[in-house]
């Protein structure tokens, strides 16, 4: 929610947070949620709400999308990692 309403504060307190699982369960994976949860209700409104095949190509379309985002996320993480460490000599 922070990173919604005030990023600024989030970044530092990210910034500071020295355990990064803590840092997924408060930042990360709740982001993931709210975007799944997004393009799964306005797959809803946009299917309509009839039948069990609206709510299926609903499931399905935000289970790829949180599956994209996690895969992105790590990914990303990873290059980044890789490039501090290869390029700029820092620690991993």
């Amino acid at each position: 929610m922070k990173l919604i309403s005030s990023p600024a504060k989030a970044w530092e307190e990210i910034s500071m947070e020295e355990d990064r699982r803590k840092v997924f369960m408060a930042f990360v994976y709740p982001m993931i949620g709210l975007c799944g949860l997004s393009v799964f209700i306005g797959s809803l409104l946009t299917n309509g709400w009839g039948g069990p095949q609206s709510f299926q190509i609903a499931m399905t379309n935000c289970c790829a999308v949180a599956v994209a985002l996690f895969g992105g996320y790590f990914l990303a993480a990873y290059a980044i990692n890789e490039m501090g460490t290869r390029m700029f000599g820092m620690h991993s």
